[in-house]
């Protein structure tokens, strides 16, 4: 690892790496929309009405795990 700071505390020295690539929330509900209805399709063989049914199909398969 290139970039690693230290913090040091009275108890213990944690290590900070630095430059971590990030997501932004707004990626990530994209992919997770993505996600929604490739799920949605594969196990009912078609495609969902809206993206937001593929969502709730997703979200209630969730619960039930």
């Amino acid at each position: 690892m290139k970039n690693i700071k230290y913090e040091i505390t009275e108890i213990r020295t944690t290590p900070l790496v630095l430059e971590i690539p990030q997501m932004s929330d707004e990626r990530w509900q994209e992919l997770a929309r993505k996600n929604a209805v490739r799920n949605y399709t594969r196990e009912n063989g078609r495609e969902p009405e809206s993206v937001a049914q593929a969502v709730a199909w997703q979200r209630e398969r969730v619960k039930m795990e």
